[in-house]
């Protein structure tokens, strides 16, 4: 499978350049689906800033966040930009506001 951002929710599944972003988003829940224990995700805007970063605790102990959680969420300011230099495995699922 290829990333995809073509729709509401963008699945992906591979890191590095095919998975940047680049323009204004507003991103309202990412939820991440690790395959082991021990790998690594990490997500920044297009600045470079980690916006969100998490380390599996299990097989199949999926992570989530959602706009709730980000800095300022009644304000809803954003992303210049996402990117996803960091996934070692699993599938990252981004729904777009």
């Amino acid at each position: 499978m290829a990333n995809n951002f073509s729709a509401r929710t963008w699945i992906i599944d591979t890191a590095g350049t095919t998975s940047k972003y680049t323009g204004p988003v507003y991103i309202g829940r990412i939820s991440w689906h690790p395959t082991a224990a021990g790998q690594s995700l990490v997500v920044e805007d297009g600045r470079g800033n980690i916006q969100w970063q998490v380390t599996s605790v299990a097989a199949g102990n999926d992570a989530s966040s959602g706009i709730e959680d980000w800095p300022n969420p009644e304000h809803k300011m954003p992303w210049d930009g996402f990117y996803v230099p960091t996934m070692t495995a699993g599938i990252l699922y981004v729904t777009v506001l």
